[in-house]
């Protein structure tokens, strides 16, 4: 529809609630909100099937006024003991906010009573309600996102091969470009680190790295991880296509020290 005004909608179940009231016209003036309370995220999980089951409660609003061409967007989502097992967080915001082509981004999590998730940037990407949207791989982004003592658990989710994950991540991610070519530098490092893999007798006990990505380029600048009696250090480079690193060139060291793992030897790797 071209036009659509809504009173006052309010619709609830068991403390869940949703609102909207205001007037959407793609070709003139709007002033429309839209509101959750309470909803709970596990009833996503009898819709979708995944290991991790996902729980949590999800309060959000947006509102927009202004006018179709010229439309002013904001919104926030706030999720507050969200568990994403082994990982929970006490509480999770974004803020999203649209003015003059520019979506300003804003997020933070807590973890363990820390703050361990921070997020801020901005997104060019300019809505007109009354036009095509226009492509959106091309359009401009600017983020910088860091991570404060968040726990290492979260990677036993993410990585198989990870078999016991105790310790912290500390990162600072950068993000410019584009989104089918964006250029990301990421440095990260552990903090009391207990770190697992499947068919090593010796857990990392510390791992640092430095990383970029550009025109479709992977370069690790430096990987260097600690075990008991020895250290691991890589560095190389890759391409990346289709998500997927191709032709790619390694080359690792073993220094300080002997480190009996089977299988890992000095030398190089590449997929040629």
């Amino acid at each position: 529809p071209k036009y659509l005004s809504i009173d006052d909608l309010i619709m609830g179940n068991r403390g869940q609630v949703a609102r909207a009231k205001g007037i959407l016209d793609w070709k003139g003036a709007i002033d429309f909100t839209l509101s959750l309370e309470n909803l709970q995220l596990d009833n996503f999980n009898k819709i979708y099937t995944a290991e991790q089951n996902i729980r949590g409660s999800l309060s959000s609003y947006i509102a927009v006024s202004g006018n179709a061409a010229q439309p002013v967007i904001k919104s926030r989502v706030e999720i507050t003991d969200l568990e994403i097992k082994p990982v929970c967080f006490e509480k999770y915001g974004l803020e999203l906010n649209y003015t003059h082509g520019t979506w300003d981004l804003r997020g933070q999590a807590s973890c363990q009573s820390k703050q361990a998730f921070d997020l801020e940037g901005t997104w060019q990407y300019p809505i007109n309600f009354d036009q095509p949207l226009p492509d959106i791989w091309g359009s401009a982004i600017d983020l910088r996102i860091r991570l404060d003592m968040l726990p290492l658990d979260f990677l036993q989710t993410l990585l198989p091969a990870i078999t016991s994950a105790r310790g912290f991540l500390n990162s600072s991610i950068a993000v410019k470009g584009t989104l089918v070519n964006p250029d990301i530098e990421i440095l990260a490092n552990t903090k009391e680190c207990d770190l697992k893999l499947r068919d090593l007798p010796q857990p990392f006990t510390s791992i640092q790295a430095k990383a970029k990505i550009s025109d479709k380029k992977l370069t690790l600048e430096y990987l260097l991880a600690e075990v008991i009696d020895g250290k691991f250090q890589a560095a190389g480079r890759g391409n990346i296509e289709k998500l997927q690193l191709a032709n790619f060139d390694f080359a690792f060291k073993i220094i300080n020290g002997p480190v009996y793992y089977p299988g890992i030897l000095d030398g190089t790797v590449n997929d040629e």
